[in-house]
This record gives structure tokens, C-alpha cells and sequence, in this order.
């Protein structure tokens, strides 16, 4: 786990607003755009709220690949397949095996959603680099995976990176993890491979002329917390530029660098600290929102080990803050694109909601390893270790619904879901 490497308290510019008869609420003051630069037909889509979440059920991975290679303890790097799907037949989903090996497989996403269905496996557990990890860091760590253009795009993390010495971070390789001699990599995607290698998305189609590029990158929160963002970050990329162009150009829009994080990183607070993990993101079509997934600690803050912190479930010495919720970070598009056309920092847009995802855990673990969205079937998947075991989680994102379910009174603020959480 990451250390404490700075300590500082930096105050964060939000609001608490109880409300009478309803869920806790954070307002946060909503940051200005500039008409000028926004698409007119865009701007109207709507943003996506928890109600527009519905858990449709869960369904194991299998235990093993046909050469008995675990996939227990993985999960992590997930990218739906879409070329898997057939006449007959489901689509892919791209999973990390066990952590020890770092290696990724395919299993077909099965049509019945429910915690008797295990996924049948399509492919092996398969070194996708070829042998090339290590060219990236001597602690390397499959940060994300995405499917585009026929071709697998996967990022890879240095998971200790403390001389901050990574520079490359991107592999190209066939979606046929048999085939070998075709891998390209580890190329440079950006400044600073801290903030790019790990959860990729494609932007919806609407939205690509307006931001710059196809699809995202982004990482957060990982061990050596100053060489990565304090909170989510997303740059635009093209993904066929991996292998072709180097360094493969990356426009952040949203990046915490420690000196400006989310939130305070060693308090309590409902936006980030230094329990937080990020595992993916979705950019819903027809919506102006990007969705960020993964786990935060919503307890008090305490360095030391869990027995000091009170913390039943994780042991180590490092950062807590039990409970744990599964979690997502909703931004406004609008507020990425006045980053792209320079009206704000990276660091300055807020997300304008956040919401628990209270069906996956409600004894406050919260374990996470990775998540994909699949923007043609509206589904996105996140992986859960309920033991050793991966489980894989599945919502359907339905049409968006208006910001705010309780709407705050004329005082023009965002408003953030956060339902409280019985200790």
C-alpha cells in the first residue's frame, strides 16, 4: 500500500448541507464555463445520476484457465470485447488472472446474471507483453485494458515507482492472445505515466470532436501518491496511436496533483483520501457525464495498522479509514471541456455528484479490483474478490434523469448523493 509522503492540510472549498428528509447532501460550488466553447447540442444531454443505476445481479469467474493457471486474486484490467459476440454467442470480457503473475484472459459474459451462472473461459491466462513487462518497471502492474480497432490496449503501472522513473506505460497486441510476434510496446503516452497507466474508456461518439480524441486514460491514487493524482484523472488519447507514434500525445483533463488534491488526503471527507482507489470509468452515450469506479474509506482517517485504527479488515500498516464503500465519482463533461479550451485547471473541476453502490457490500470492505463499460449494451462491470474468488458485478445504466432528486433552493449548486451508511 502507499505511504504517507507529504503531509499538509490543504482546505477544500466544499459546503455540508443537511436537508430535512433526505439524504445527506455535499453542495459544491459549481465552477464557471464559458458559453462560447459549449456544443450547443451536447450541452442539453443530461447527466447521470444513481437512480440511472440498476444492479442486475453477479456472476462468477472461473476458478482456473484450462492449464490451471488461477485467476483467483485477479480482476483487475478489465475491457469488454465487443468483437467477441457472435451469432449465438455473448461478448468477451478481457480479466486479470491472479496478481502474482499479471497476466490477462477472456471469459464470455454469460446471459443469465446471477451468482450460479460461472463464465465460461475463451481464452487463456496469457502474458500479453510477450515478455515485455519489465521494460516498464521492475514492480510491474497491469493498470487497464481497452479493446479499439480491433487491437488490445493495455497500460501498465510501476507499482512502487518512488525515483518517479517511469516513462512508458502502453502495449498493442491482437484480441487473439494466441497469436504472438505482434505486440508493440511499452510506448510513452503523455508527461507523466503516473496519471495514464492504469482504467481506459472510449468517449461517446458526441462528444469526440468537442474533447479532442476516441478515448481516455487516466490513474490515481496508487502507491508514491506525488508521482500520480490525489483523485481522478482522465487525459485524451488516440488508442491507434500506440505503436505509431512515440510519444503518443495525451491531453489531461482532469489530474490532482498532491499540492491540489480532491480532498485533504489524511482526513475524513467523502471525495478522496489516501484509502481511495480508481479502478475504471464509463462515458455513457447520450449523457454529458464521465463516471469514475471504485472504493474510498469513509471513516475516520488513521495511520498505523489495523489493529491501531481500528480497522477489521485490512491489517497492514499504512493509511485507513473503515468503513469501506464501493463508489463512483460523476463529472460534468462541460467542466472537462473548459479544461481542454484553458477556461480551468485539471485540478479545479469537482465532480457535481457521488454517489454508494450498496449493492455490491454492506459490511464495509468494499474490495474492488477493476471495471469496464460497455457503452453499446449500456452495462458496466465491476470485480469483486468475495474470498479469493472474483465476482463480477453487472449494472445497466438507463436513461439519465436530472442532477438533483432533492433539489437544493435558487442557490445554483451542484448537489452530490451520498445516502449514510450505518457503522
Amino acid at each position: 500500500m502507499h505511504p504517507k509522503m507529504v503531509a499538509m492540510t490543504i482546505l477544500l472549498l466544499t459546503a455540508v448541507t443537511f436537508i430535512p428528509g433526505s439524504a445527506l447532501e455535499v453542495s459544491v460550488r459549481p465552477q464557471p464555463v464559458d458559453d462560447s466553447i459549449v456544443p450547443a447540442a451536447p450541452a442539453t444531454l443530461p447527466r447521470i445520476t444513481s437512480a440511472d443505476f440498476i444492479h442486475l445481479g453477479a456472476f462468477r469467474a472461473p476458478y482456473e484457465d484450462h492449464a490451471g493457471n488461477p485467476l483467483t486474486w485477479g480482476g483487475y484490467a478489465l475491457a469488454v470485447n465487443p468483437s467477441g459476440a457472435t451469432e449465438g454467442t455473448s461478448t468477451g470480457l478481457f480479466i486479470g488472472c491472479h496478481a502474482w503473475w499479471q497476466r490477462l484472459a477472456e471469459i464470455a459474459i454469460p446471459s443469465a446474471v446471477n451468482l450460479s451462472e460461472t463464465a465460461a473461459l475463451r481464452q487463456d491466462c496469457t502474458d500479453v507483453t510477450e515478455g515485455r513487462l519489465d521494460l516498464v518497471d521492475d514492480m510491474p502492474n497491469l493498470g487497464g485494458a481497452l479493446v479499439y480497432g480491433g487491437r488490445l490496449i493495455v497500460s501498465v503501472y510501476g507499482y512502487y515507482d518512488a525515483d518517479v522513473s517511469q516513462t512508458r506505460s502502453h502495449f498493442a497486441s491482437s484480441t487473439d492472445l494466441a497469436q504472438t510476434g505482434d505486440v508493440v510496446g511499452p510506448e510513452q503516452v503523455g508527461e507523466q505515466a503516473g496519471v495514464v497507466a492504469g482504467y481506459m474508456t472510449t468517449i461517446s461518439e458526441e462528444w469526440q470532436t468537442h474533447l479532442g480524441g476516441p478515448a481516455l486514460t487516466g490513474q490515481c491514487c496508487i502507491p508514491i501518491i506525488s508521482r500520480t493524482s490525489a483523485g481522478p484523472a482522465a487525459s485524451v488519447f488516440d488508442p491507434e496511436d500506440v505503436g505509431r507514434r512515440n510519444p503518443v500525445p495525451a491531453n489531461p483533463l482532469l489530474h490532482y496533483p498532491l499540492e491540489h488534491p480532491l480532498a485533504p488526503e489524511d482526513a475524513q471527507n467523502n471525495l478522496f483520501n489516501l484509502t481511495t482507489q480508481i479502478v475504471g470509468m464509463a462515458f455513457p452515450p447520450g449523457s454529458r457525464s464521465l463516471l469514475f469506479i471504485g472504493r474510498h474509506g469513509i471513516g475516520p482517517y488513521c495511520y498505523g495498522t489495523g489493529e491501531e485504527c481500528n480497522d477489521p479488515v485490512e491489517s497492514y500498516k499504512g493509511p485507513h479509514a473503515y468503513p469501506y464503500v464501493h463508489q463512483v465519482w460523476a463529472y460534468d463533461v462541460l467542466d472537462l471541456l473548459s479544461v481542454k479550451q484553458g477556461q480551468m485547471r485539471p485540478w479545479e473541476v469537482q465532480p457535481y455528484a457521488v454517489w454508494r453502490l450498496t449493492e455490491m457490500d454492506a459490511v464495509g470492505g468494499a474490495s474492488i479490483a477493476g471495471a469496464a463499460f460497455d457503452p453499446n449494451a449500456g452495462r458496466l462491470y465491476i470485480t469483486e474478490q468475495y474470498g479469493d474468488e472474483p465476482l463480477v458485478h453487472v449494472y445497466r445504466l438507463t436513461a439519465a434523469t436530472p442532477p438533483c432528486q432533492h433539489m437544493l433552493q435558487d442557490n445554483g449548486q451542484h448537489c452530490l448523493h451520498l445516502p449514510l451508511i450505518a457503522n
